[in-house]
C-alpha cells in the first residue's frame, strides 16, 4: 500500500506542530545529531529555508532527501506514538529517492540504535565507516 506523503513546505498549521512535537519527543530525540529541544520559531525557520525534500508520510513518520551529486543521504525518525513503521518509511523514502536515478544512498546511524541498523541491512545498506559513535550505512 502506498503511503500519503506531504511535503514540509505545504503541512498545516496543525501539522507543524504535529511533526515539532515528534521532533522534541525524547524517544525521537535521542537518536538524532541534535539533541536539544526545537523551539517553534526554529522549527518553522527550519521548514521555511529547506532546500531539499523533507516528507511527511501520513501520521507514520518523516523522511528526509539530501541530494548531492554522487550520493542521496537519508534521514527518518517515526511518531513517537507508532510501532513497527521503519520499514514503511524507509521504503517511501527509497522510493522517493528513485526520482533521482541511480546514485548511491548513504544514511547515518547511532551505534545503539540496533533496531534500524538491522532494519537497514535487511534493505541492502552495508556499513561502510565508523566515527565515534556513528555509523555510516550505503547501499548501491
Amino acid at each position: 500500500m502506498k503511503e500519503k506523503l506531504k511535503n514540509y513546505k505545504n503541512l498545516s498549521p496543525y501539522e507543524i506542530i504535529q511533526t515539532l512535537k515528534w521532533r522534541n519527543n525524547y524517544q525521537i530525540r535521542k537518536f538524532m545529531l541534535n539533541k536539544k529541544q526545537i523551539s517553534l520559531k526554529s522549527h518553522k525557520n527550519f521548514i521555511k529555508n529547506l532546500d531539499y525534500p523533507y516528507i511527511k508520510v501520513e501520521n507514520i513518520g518523516v523522511f528526509n532527501l539530501k541530494i548531492k551529486n554522487n550520493f542521496i543521504e537519508i534521514g527518518l525518525f517515526k511518531n513517537p506514538k507508532t510501532k513497527k513503521v521503519g520499514k514503511i518509511l524507509l521504503k517511501e523514502a527509497l522510493n522517493y529517492a528513485k526520482n533521482y536515478s541511480n546514485k548511491k544512498i548513504i544514511l547515518y546511524v547511532y551505534y545503539h540504535n540496533k533496531k534500524a541498523i538491522n532494519l537497514y541491512k535487511k534493505f541492502g545498506f552495508k556499513i561502510v565507516d565508523k566515527s565515534n559513535n556513528i555509523l555510516k550505512m550505503e547501499k548501491k
